[in-house]
Protein backbone atom coordinates (compact mmCIF):
# COMPACT_ATOMS: atom_id res chain seq x y z
CA UNK A 1 0.00 0.00 0.00
CA UNK A 2 1.02 3.62 -0.42
CA UNK A 3 0.91 4.33 3.30
CA UNK A 4 3.31 1.46 4.00
CA UNK A 5 5.73 2.76 1.40
CA UNK A 6 5.48 6.24 2.93
CA UNK A 7 6.09 4.86 6.42
CA UNK A 8 9.15 2.92 5.28
CA UNK A 9 10.51 5.94 3.45
CA UNK A 10 9.83 8.27 6.37
CA UNK A 11 11.63 6.02 8.84
CA UNK A 12 14.77 5.67 6.77
CA UNK A 13 17.89 7.48 7.85
CA UNK A 14 19.25 9.66 5.06
CA UNK A 15 22.51 11.57 4.95
CA UNK A 16 22.88 15.31 4.52
CA UNK A 17 25.84 16.84 2.71
CA UNK A 18 27.75 17.66 5.89
CA UNK A 19 27.69 13.99 6.84
CA UNK A 20 25.12 14.15 9.62
CA UNK A 21 22.40 11.55 9.40
CA UNK A 22 18.80 12.68 9.67
CA UNK A 23 15.50 10.97 9.27
CA UNK A 24 12.91 13.28 7.65
CA UNK A 25 11.36 13.58 11.12
CA UNK A 26 14.66 14.75 12.62
CA UNK A 27 15.02 17.38 9.90
CA UNK A 28 11.43 18.54 10.43
CA UNK A 29 11.90 18.68 14.22
CA UNK A 30 15.18 20.58 13.87
CA UNK A 31 13.52 23.17 11.64
CA UNK A 32 10.36 23.51 13.76
CA UNK A 33 8.07 22.15 11.06
CA UNK A 34 5.34 21.37 13.59
CA UNK A 35 2.74 20.13 11.12
CA UNK A 36 5.19 17.84 9.33
CA UNK A 37 6.14 16.33 12.70
CA UNK A 38 2.48 15.95 13.74
CA UNK A 39 1.46 14.46 10.40
CA UNK A 40 4.40 12.08 10.35
CA UNK A 41 3.77 10.72 13.84
CA UNK A 42 -0.03 10.75 13.86
CA UNK A 43 -0.86 9.83 10.25
CA UNK A 44 2.21 8.08 8.83
CA UNK A 45 3.35 6.05 11.85
CA UNK A 46 6.78 7.64 11.80
CA UNK A 47 8.71 6.47 14.87
CA UNK A 48 10.04 9.48 16.84
CA UNK A 49 12.23 7.16 18.96
CA UNK A 50 14.60 6.36 16.08
CA UNK A 51 18.16 7.61 16.59
CA UNK A 52 20.98 7.97 14.09
CA UNK A 53 24.39 6.27 14.37
CA UNK A 54 25.61 9.04 16.70
CA UNK A 55 22.68 8.41 19.02
CA UNK A 56 20.79 11.61 18.21
CA UNK A 57 17.01 11.48 17.91
CA UNK A 58 14.44 14.09 16.84
CA UNK A 59 14.26 15.53 20.37
CA UNK A 60 18.02 16.15 20.48
CA UNK A 61 17.68 18.26 17.33
CA UNK A 62 14.54 20.07 18.49
CA UNK A 63 16.02 20.85 21.93
CA UNK A 64 19.14 22.29 20.31
CA UNK A 65 17.67 24.20 17.38
CA UNK A 66 14.08 25.24 18.13
CA UNK A 67 13.92 29.01 18.63
CA UNK A 68 10.35 30.28 18.27
CA UNK A 69 7.98 27.99 20.20
CA UNK A 70 7.79 24.71 22.10
CA UNK A 71 4.94 23.09 20.13
CA UNK A 72 7.15 20.73 18.12
CA UNK A 73 8.90 19.57 21.30
CA UNK A 74 5.51 18.99 22.98
CA UNK A 75 4.41 16.68 20.15
CA UNK A 76 7.67 14.73 20.33
CA UNK A 77 7.53 14.37 24.12
CA UNK A 78 3.95 13.05 24.06
CA UNK A 79 4.92 10.39 21.52
CA UNK A 80 8.37 9.34 22.75
CA UNK A 81 9.38 6.77 25.35
CA UNK A 82 11.16 7.94 28.50
CA UNK A 83 14.26 6.04 27.32
CA UNK A 84 14.27 8.11 24.13
CA UNK A 85 13.63 11.37 26.01
CA UNK A 86 16.78 10.57 28.01
CA UNK A 87 18.77 8.95 25.19
CA UNK A 88 22.48 9.66 25.31
CA UNK A 89 24.40 10.42 22.13
CA UNK A 90 27.78 8.81 21.52
CA UNK A 91 29.21 11.84 23.39
CA UNK A 92 26.85 11.30 26.33
CA UNK A 93 24.43 14.16 25.67
CA UNK A 94 20.73 13.76 26.40
CA UNK A 95 18.24 16.07 24.64
CA UNK A 96 18.17 18.17 27.82
CA UNK A 97 21.97 18.54 27.69
CA UNK A 98 21.62 19.80 24.09
CA UNK A 99 19.24 22.52 25.26
CA UNK A 100 21.66 23.54 28.03
CA UNK A 101 24.74 23.50 25.78
CA UNK A 102 23.44 25.03 22.58
CA UNK A 103 20.04 26.70 22.82
CA UNK A 104 20.49 30.41 23.48
CA UNK A 105 16.98 31.45 22.46
CA UNK A 106 14.40 33.26 24.60
CA UNK A 107 12.42 29.98 24.91
CA UNK A 108 15.38 27.98 26.26
CA UNK A 109 13.96 28.00 29.80
CA UNK A 110 10.56 26.84 28.56
CA UNK A 111 12.16 24.00 26.56
CA UNK A 112 14.16 22.87 29.60
CA UNK A 113 11.13 23.00 31.91
CA UNK A 114 9.01 21.12 29.37
CA UNK A 115 11.54 18.31 28.88
CA UNK A 116 12.00 18.04 32.65
CA UNK A 117 8.21 17.90 33.16
CA UNK A 118 8.15 14.72 31.02
CA UNK A 119 10.94 13.05 33.00
CA UNK A 120 13.84 14.44 31.00
CA UNK A 121 17.19 14.40 32.72
CA UNK A 122 20.68 15.64 31.92
CA UNK A 123 23.95 13.72 31.97
CA UNK A 124 26.29 16.74 32.14
CA UNK A 125 24.14 19.25 34.04
CA UNK A 126 22.60 19.49 37.50
CA UNK A 127 18.93 20.25 38.12
CA UNK A 128 19.73 23.96 38.27
CA UNK A 129 21.49 23.75 34.92
CA UNK A 130 25.06 23.94 36.16
CA UNK A 131 27.69 21.97 34.19
CA UNK A 132 28.89 19.14 36.41
CA UNK A 133 30.64 16.76 33.98
CA UNK A 134 29.65 13.43 32.50
CA UNK A 135 27.88 11.08 34.84
CA UNK A 136 27.42 13.76 37.50
CA UNK A 137 24.19 15.17 36.14
CA UNK A 138 20.77 14.15 37.37
CA UNK A 139 20.47 11.07 35.13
Amino acid sequence: SNSMALKEMANQVGRYSEGNEYTPLMAAAKNEHLHVVQLGIEQCEVDPNIANSNGLNALHYAAEFNRTNTETIKVLLINMSLDSINKKTSLGDTPLDMAYWHNDSRIRGKIIALIRSKGGKANYHSKCGRFVGAGNGDL
